[in-house]
């Protein structure tokens, strides 16, 4: 159960890291 959780905070964690770039490559561009 932990390391299921671990693992979906992993995963929520890269795609908040992911969002973030390319909220960046948008406004770089804009």
């Amino acid at each position: 159960m932990r390391l299921l959780l671990n693992c979906y905070c992993q995963i929520s964690l890269d795609s908040l890291i992911d969002l973030r770039m390319f909220i960046n490559f948008l406004v770089l561009n804009y």
